[in-house]
């Protein structure tokens, strides 16, 4: 179950097997326009934890180092993945590595493109991973500018 008031718009497909990726996503979505750094972090937290669970579904073995940029790059990954996904993925970790060392200012809509490479990959995720129906899927949603400003405090 997700924390209340973690639902996301475009996430919640995920929710039945992964709640932690869709309570990732909730968070991107939610603070991609109010504090877009924060955003591309959960992003690439998402990705984390999807690339570790890539590792197990698939029975991968991993490398000595288990740093993101060393698993995503390492043969037995490159070789389960699809280059397009592969290539959002390195999208993703860039922009959440970006968003923690900041050398120039992070846009909201840096966080909003980012974002929809995101849900590219947890729909690939969803169907090549867990064995999910994209039927599931909705039609993606831009975050909204106040979203997630009317329930901070929902569950205090």
């Amino acid at each position: 179950m997700g924390i209340v008031g973690i639902d996301s718009q475009n996430f919640e497909f995920l929710r039945p097997s992964r709640p932690p990726l869709a309570d990732l996503g909730g968070f991107a979505e939610r603070y991609a326009r109010v504090d877009p750094a924060s955003s591309l972090i959960k992003q690439r937290g998402f990705v984390e934890h999807a690339v570790l669970a890539i590792y197990e579904a698939y029975n991968l073995e991993q490398p000595f180092s288990d740093n993101l940029n060393d698993l995503m790059f390492a043969e037995p990954f490159r070789l389960s993945v699809p280059d397009i996904i592969l290539n959002k993925l390195h999208t993703v970790r860039k922009a959440g590595n970006h968003a923690a060392h900041p050398r120039q200012p992070i846009t909201s809509q840096r966080s909003l493109d980012t974002l929809v490479c995101l849900l590219d990959i947890a729909r690939w995720f969803h169907v090549q991973v867990d064995g999910g129906d994209p039927a599931a899927w909705a039609k993606y949603v831009v975050p909204a500018a106040d979203h997630g400003r009317n329930d901070r405090n929902r569950d205090a």
